[in-house]
C-alpha cells in the first residue's frame, strides 16, 4: 500500500503513513485518522475467503476481550483491500496474552 493513500470506513478517513511490519496474513502501517489521531492499520496480503474470514474472527477477538489486547478503534471488512484501524502502540507490538501475564 502506498504512502499517503486514503482508506475510508463508515464514519472515519484514515491516510496510510509508513509500513510498520509485514507477517504472513499482511502488513501493518502507521495511519492518521482525519483528526490527526496516530493509529495502527491492519491490512490483508492476499484477499481469500480464508483471510476474510481470519479479519472477521480477529476483529470480533478484539472486540470480546478489549482488555486483553489492544482497542480496535474501526474497521472495513467490505473494502477490496479489508482492514482495521487499532490503536497505535508506542513501542512496537502490543504484548501477547498468555496465562503467565494475564491482570
Amino acid at each position: 500500500m502506498d504512502k499517503g493513500i486514503i482508506l475510508r470506513t463508515g464514519s472515519n478517513s484514515y491516510e496510510i503513513g509508513n509500513c510498520l511490519g509485514r507477517g504472513a496474513q499482511g502488513s501493518v502501517y502507521e495511519g492518521f485518522r482525519k483528526d490527526g489521531l496516530k493509529v495502527a492499520i491492519k491490512l490483508i496480503r492476499l484477499l481469500t475467503a480464508d483471510s476474510r474470514r481470519r479479519q472477521r474472527t480477529e476483529a470480533w477477538v478484539y472486540q470480546q476481550f478489549s482488555n486483553h489486547f489492544v482497542t480496535l478503534l474501526d474497521w472495513n471488512l467490505d473494502y477490496s483491500r479489508p482492514f482495521l484501524v487499532l490503536e497505535f502502540c508506542v513501542h512496537g507490538s502490543a504484548p501477547r496474552w498468555s496465562p503467565e501475564n494475564r491482570p
